[in-house]
């Protein structure tokens, strides 16, 4: 199955692997589609088109088919583009980041909208053709050096229902312990109004730091320089920090009833692993 289909069908059957405490964990998006969901008990209204009679005679009582809702999807997504996404050890995590959101449109068809966020902006389009998808999915266009102010704008703007997809490596967002409580809240909200998806952009070296001995770094956000003296015993230190705030973003996501991937090269790989379940 393709990617963009795999999207498609989990976001209909709105099925989440987590869902936080109050919010469905499953709640599909039932109408006159065509793609099955259930049955159940005929109900006087329901459409006798829908009546499955290799049910009822099994059942000895009317059953009828539900259908999902083909129509009326919102995919919305934020990618992060402030200056630690510019870094990778072969590519720049923006650069793989971007790869997703080509799969992550297709997933629409007509009638759905499609929104890419901003921090108090968003760029809309109902039209999946090439054209539409260059603009939703360029590089900085629109720019979200703030993510956190992204994910606000998120929330005011999609309706129930939505789905929204993250593309960030969280450095300062998500990564504290404890959370801070607005921010906590803010993912609990989200995660309750929409099928909400991060995919956590892994951080370079955090399999192993390359470097050895004395050197001088550039903090990627702030732009200040220091020396720092790596050897075996501080490159360990690293690859334990960089896995331990891993879990915690994972952690704090998940408690908020996000699904939740990570990303390296393969932007595909990452984007399905999130639907997989």
């Amino acid at each position: 199955m393709e990617t963009s289909e795999l999207i498609r069908r989990r976001l209909l059957r709105g099925t989440r692997p987590v869902a936080p405490p109050g919010a469905s964990r499953v709640s599909p998006r039932r109408g006159e589609g065509y793609e099955f969901a259930e049955l159940r008990a005929y109900v006087a209204g329901d459409d006798p088109r829908r009546i499955d009679w290799a049910a009822t005679a099994r059942a000895g009582a009317l059953q009828s088919r539900v259908m999902l809702d083909e129509q009326g999807l919102v995919l919305a997504a934020i990618v992060d583009d402030s200056p630690s996404m510019q870094l990778g050890r072969r590519r720049a995590s923006l650069e793989v980041a971007l790869e997703t959101l080509p799969f992550w449109y297709r997933a629409a068809q007509g009638g759905d909208r499609c929104l890419r966020l901003a921090g108090g902006y968003h760029l809309e389009t109902r039209r999946i053709d090439a054209r539409s998808l260059a603009h939703l999915t360029a590089r900085g266009d629109p720019p979200t050096p703030d993510p956190l102010e992204a994910l606000r704008y998120a929330e005011q703007l999609l309706p129930r229902g939505s789905a929204l997809m993250v593309v960030t490596d969280a450095l300062g967002l998500l990564d504290a312990d404890p959370l801070p409580v607005d921010i906590e809240h803010l993912l609990y909200r989200i995660g309750q109004r929409c099928d909400a998806a991060l995919l956590l952009a892994r951080d370079p070296w955090h399999g192993e730091m390359p470097l050895r001995g004395m050197v001088r770094l550039r903090d990627s956000e702030l732009g200040t320089r220091r020396r720092f003296f790596f050897g075996r015993r501080e490159r360990e230190r690293y690859r334990a920090a960089v896995l331990a705030r891993e879990h915690r973003v994972i952690a704090h996501a998940e408690r908020a009833g996000w699904r939740v991937g990570l990303l390296e090269d393969a932007a595909e790989a990452a984007l399905r692993s999130l639907f997989a379940r």
